[in-house]
């Protein structure tokens, strides 16, 4: 019978010190074991039931929305937003690292820096709203805003 690790949730964005997360003890199970993916998922989500991640916004609606104009999904509310699982996820909407880093003003890792306490479906709404790209959806636009063009004489 062929085994798989456990996936392990450790979490590799930046978080305050009492965020920390421990690491699993590293077991592997056979390929198909439900019963033992289903504990690792149970642990899983009771680490991130303790991280003190921020829920509350007051444009939560309007969070979501971003997130449902790109195509995305985020199953749990209170997953940590990490750096691979951020790019993953805005690689999924084809948004590309330039882009992301033209519109933060800095890279994943340092925007995860800078808001420690994000679960990962608020970090990746504030990115694809920084992108612009997505909001056009939201407000039922099929063009850009118009912008003043410069003619040169």
């Amino acid at each position: 019978m062929q085994t798989v690790a456990t996936p392990h949730p450790v979490i590799s964005g930046t978080f305050l010190p009492q965020n920390s997360a421990s690491k699993l003890p590293n077991r592997t199970f056979p390929a198909g074991d439900l019963k033992a993916a289903r504990e690792v998922r149970k642990t899983k989500l009771a680490l991130w039931a303790t991280l003190d991640l921020r829920q509350d916004f007051a444009d939560d609606g309007w969070m979501r929305d971003h997130i449902k104009a790109a195509g995305l999904r985020v199953p749990n509310q209170m997953e940590p937003a990490t750096v691979t699982r951020l790019r993953r996820m805005l690689t999924r909407a084809k948004v590309a690292g330039v882009e992301i880093k033209d519109s933060l003003g800095t890279s994943l890792a340092g925007f995860l820096k800078l808001n420690g306490r994000l679960p990962l479906w608020a970090a990746l709404a504030l990115v694809l709203e920084a992108t612009g790209r997505f909001t056009l959806k939201l407000v039922n636009y099929s063009q850009p805003y118009p912008t003043k063009t410069h003619e040169t004489p």
